[in-house]
């Protein structure tokens, strides 16, 4: 860096811009701009590699010795406007999803002083080319981050849990041993793989007491594990079921609605794949087929392994067992070796995923598809193929939008056809949603609510949402975006078990949504209760409001682009506030960390275009309600802004915004719809 070229400066910039115009740009020009595209995109970033700078630079002395003729590609890429565009937006992604988040996650202790260096060393070395670089800052990167963090709070959040303590007590050592290894943040962050850290904390969950008053919901869990395992599922499986179980990061309604009405689900599914297993088992010509018939054969003939398998991979060896015994029984043995043929070249390209291939074949079969109809679903889903991986390519090459979740290839493939397709359309839009003409700011506004609930799989605000959006769409291709949200709604959410739209709330329903919000408020970290209590006073707006600003926290967590530790962002708040609030400065388009104590109001940004950390305390919670309620309909606000409040920690987060703010909201909107408002302490009062 010490040799690094100084950048054009604003005032260079603008006279370049004249000299260009006048078609008056000189090789110096030219080739200070290319140093300066090399200082930002090669030294600082190491983003492109040492043959892309090598390349480039080769071209533009080639295109320099022509005298001016071919220069407009040179002025174009190194001295325009959109030059100097490129060149701030591949910094500031460096420094906001590579440098930052690693940072971060070494400040957290989330990875070790190693991995961070062997990434950084990874994105800087010059013989890597810059879309292997780019593709992995937006998909490896942050599925690593988030994995290790998902680590590091069950590490943290099982040696906090007062059960640990007497776990170390044991007087086997093995266990001793097992919670010495986890209580040693060195040993456990330098001297173990990954994995070896997900299995020891799988090892100590499972091996925590029983929370007092849980024993009766894990004796009925247990039940079902012990009839299931060496039958249905293996050892280590069930080891993992009860790790699942006695997680202290599980919301206790969520872990009694998870043994009560989901694991029985599970249960039944692993008894009907195995049923199915033994049925076929004893079938004398499922007994003749070998490799050519199915490719996982082996792993059917041995129980020992069949057992230990993934679900997904068992229910695909059962079919396509299935699938070549029906075949040989009917003698269609040709058509369906075809068929198959074409469906696992599809998978074998990436179209479909490998765990769908026996079902897919059955489907094709039992519909009594030619070869030559199968083979045109194969170009339907290939099409399907290549819009996600133009998509992918784009994303990769620009910027991911704001709040989109990313699907990796093998949970693209994983979905079914209409999913698949639904989610590329959806997708296209979000990432041309950029390049699109201006619109009405309403349109822009309820556009951008529907795409944040969808984001956030709060499927009845979405449908709330377009409900309104619908009669502002005007042109054709407003039309064409609510239509592809409508299908993604569709596609992807499930059938909600709450109150049915439309119905309209009688008194018993809203005296349950208030027993509802009393219940939440309860459960709310200290800190946070007055926020909503503020909130809950005005409207529902309001209170989903100050919801969205505390799901963007946890979002920004996930992702790495917030430390864990978050009253270090209050500590650099209280000194750029400061600056911000100097005269002449103020909010402007960057990311910023605002204080709310002792500056008040003009610390916040209220049309934010980045970022916003807004740090307070409860003691200004009746201001940030007020705020809240200011902006409900204010897009940008709730979009860019995260409530970091004092004292509240980053796994209290998690939870108010995955488990309560949902309820919390959507039982102010009951009480709302039924012209009432809520009241702690007596009797409802009505709006009126």
């Amino acid at each position: 860096m010490a040799n690094k070229e100084p950048s054009i400066s604003t005032s260079n910039r603008q006279e370049t811009e004249e000299i260009k115009d006048m078609r008056e740009v000189n090789p110096a020009d030219i080739r200070r701009g290319f140093e300066d595209f090399v200082s930002i995109n090669f030294q600082e970033t190491g983003l492109l590699s040492s043959s892309q700078v090598r390349d480039q630079r080769q071209y533009m002395e080639k295109l320099l010795s022509n005298h001016g003729a071919q220069w407009g590609p040179l002025i174009d890429s190194y001295l325009s406007e959109s030059a100097e565009q490129r060149k701030a937006e591949n910094l500031q992604m460096y420094h906001n999803e590579v440098e930052g988040p690693l940072k971060n996650a070494l400040g957290d202790k989330v990875i070790s002083e190693k991995s961070y260096a062997s990434w950084m060393g990874w994105i800087r070395d010059g013989n890597r080319h810059s879309d292997e670089k780019k593709s992995a800052i937006n998909t490896t990167l942050p599925t690593y981050l988030a994995e290790r963090r998902r680590v590091s709070v069950q590490r943290d959040t099982a040696l906090n849990d007062p059960r640990f303590s007497v776990l170390s007590k044991s007087n086997d050592s093995k266990i001793k041993e097992m919670c010495g290894k986890l209580s040693n943040k060195d040993e456990f962050q330098n001297s173990l793989t990954f994995p070896q850290r997900q299995a020891l904390i799988t090892n100590v969950l499972s091996a925590l007491p029983i929370v007092d008053g849980e024993q009766s919901l894990f004796a009925s869990l247990s039940k079902e594990l012990d009839s299931a395992v060496g039958t249905y599922i293996s050892a280590d499986s069930k080891k993992k079921w009860i790790a699942r179980f006695n997680d202290p990061s599980i919301n206790p309604k969520a872990r009694e609605y998870f043994v009560k009405r989901q694991f029985p689900s599970y249960v039944a599914s692993w008894k009907k794949i195995h049923t199915e297993y033994q049925k076929l088992q004893g079938n004398p010509i499922a007994a003749t087929l070998e490799k050519n018939d199915v490719a996982d054969i082996a792993l059917f003939q041995d129980p020992k392994k069949f057992l230990a398998l993934h679900y997904d991979k068992k229910v695909n060896i059962v079919q396509e067992v299935q699938n070549a015994v029906v075949a040989k029984a009917e003698g269609k043995e040709t058509l369906h070796s075809e068929i198959k043929t074409v469906i696992d070249a599809a998978a074998q390209a990436k179209y479909v995923s490998y765990n769908n291939t026996g079902y897919l074949v059955a489907h094709m079969m039992e519909r009594d598809r030619s070869v030559k109809e199968v083979k045109n679903f194969v170009k339907e889903w290939s099409k399907v193929r290549f819009r996600f991986d133009v998509l992918e390519s784009k994303m990769t090459k620009g910027r991911v939008p704001q709040g989109l979740t990313r699907l990796s290839e093998t949970s693209f493939l994983s979905l079914t056809f209409a999913q698949r397709k639904s989610y590329v359309e959806e997708t296209e839009s979000r990432v041309g949603v950029e390049d699109a003409p201006e619109e009405h700011s309403s349109f822009k506004d309820i556009k951008g609510k529907i795409r944040h609930a969808l984001d956030s799989e709060n499927w009845d605000e979405a449908e709330a949402f377009l409900a309104l959006a619908s009669p502002m769409a005007i042109t054709e291709h407003q039309v064409s975006e609510l239509e592809s949200m409508k299908r993604y709604l569709k596609t992807f959410s499930s059938s909600s078990e709450e109150g049915e739209s439309g119905t309209g709330i009688d008194m018993k329903s809203a005296i349950e949504a208030k027993k509802e919000i009393d219940s939440c408020l309860s459960q709310l970290p200290a800190p946070i209760r007055p926020f909503y209590e503020n909130a809950l006073s005005q409207n529902a707006g309001s209170v989903r409001t100050i919801g969205v600003l505390i799901y963007n926290v946890q979002w920004s967590l996930d992702r790495g682009y917030l430390p864990r530790d978050l009253g270090s962002v209050r500590e650099t708040a209280r000194e750029e506030t400061v600056e911000t609030l100097r005269p002449g400065v103020g909010h402007g388009n960057r990311i910023e960390n605002n204080l709310v104590d002792g500056h008040q109001k003009p610390a916040i940004n209220e049309e934010p275009n980045k970022a916003q950390n807004i740090c307070t305390s409860s003691s200004e919670a009746s201001l940030i309600a007020q705020t809240a309620n200011n902006n409900k309909d204010n897009y940008n606000f709730w979009y860019w802004s995260n409530l970091i409040v004092q004292g509240v920690s980053a796994g209290e987060y998690e939870n108010v915004a995955n488990n309560l703010r949902g309820k919390l909201t959507r039982a102010a909107y009951a009480l709302e719809s039924q012209g009432l408002n809520y009241a702690s302490v007596g009797p409802m009062t009505s709006l009126n």
